[in-house]
């Protein structure tokens, strides 16, 4: 009797186990994108290749960048590129070229399967090297995928579409968490890993960084401050010489006022 119990959890818990996989894996997709080739792209280049990553915190990279398997099929005179995506649960593309031009990081999913995606006239910053900048991709029929939506390293906020759980408030706290520290003072070079920054630094930084930071939550409709409306406040009252009324107010904004009053003896009287 208890191995027949024993066999019917170990299957049970199999059975857990298998739609567990299931669900993790539920995001997972796979199918041919096309990209509409730019004439100057096309004049320029003589390859195309899809560079595709999955970019949340524990994601994971497709294929190395510009390799025989990121190729796209497009021949000269082509109007589009295709491409083949292996299944997987990526969530960020980008277009290149053989001469070095690239796109910038487009937010895609699967509902991108089956779609166009093309090069938008605005150009965006690099989100990590203020230096360059590259046109963003959008999708044809996914308007809620496209540039992918970030701070830059120069405080600007730049594209408008999210990775699946992010939100204007990780956003926010991705670059303070990032760029506390460098913000503000020019990076020269990098000397065995370690960034060189310009010295001496902006004495004024401090100060610039907090009215950046408040800037940046006010565009992004974030109340980072603190909200005085739910502070405790105390009053203390005096009475007559044989007590001490002692009040405490309690005001809280969302809901409403509390108000108790304590008497004291006086020093005089017997417990």
């Amino acid at each position: 009797m208890k191995k027949k119990i024993l066999s019917i959890l170990t299957a049970v818990a199999v059975l857990g186990v298998t739609a567990c996989t299931a669900a993790l894996n539920s995001s997972a997709y796979s199918g041919e994108i096309s990209f509409e080739v730019p004439e100057t792209w096309a004049n320029a280049n003589k390859t195309f290749y899809a560079h595709i990553w999955n970019g949340l915190p524990d994601g994971e990279g497709l294929y190395e960048w510009q390799t025989a398997d990121e190729k796209m099929k497009w021949s000269k005179g082509d109007d589009k590129a295709t491409y083949q995506v292996p299944e997987g649960d990526w969530n960020l593309i980008i277009i290149s070229g053989n001469t070095g031009i690239q796109t910038y990081d487009s937010v895609m999913n699967a509902n991108c399967i089956g779609d166009t995606c093309y090069v938008m006239d605005e150009p965006f910053e690099n989100p990590v090297d203020s230096k360059k900048v590259s046109y963003g991709l959008g999708w044809r029929n996914n308007p809620d995928c496209g540039p992918h939506k970030v701070i830059s390293s120069l405080g600007n906020i730049i594209g408008n579409a999210y990775l699946p759980g992010e939100t204007n408030q990780t956003i926010y706290d991705n670059f303070v968490k990032k760029y506390a520290d460098t913000w503000g003072n020019e990076i020269l070079g990098d000397l065995e890993g370690i960034p060189q920054f310009e010295i001496p630094p902006d004495p004024d930084r401090d100060e610039k960084w907090e009215a950046l930071k408040q800037e940046l939550a006010e565009k992004l409709g974030l109340n980072t401050k603190t909200d005085k409306s739910k502070e405790y406040k105390s009053i203390v009252v005096t009475s007559d010489s044989n007590y001490a009324g002692f009040l405490s107010a309690i005001l809280m904004a969302d809901t409403g006022a509390a108000l108790l009053l304590v008497k004291k003896k006086h020093n005089s009287d017997t417990d």
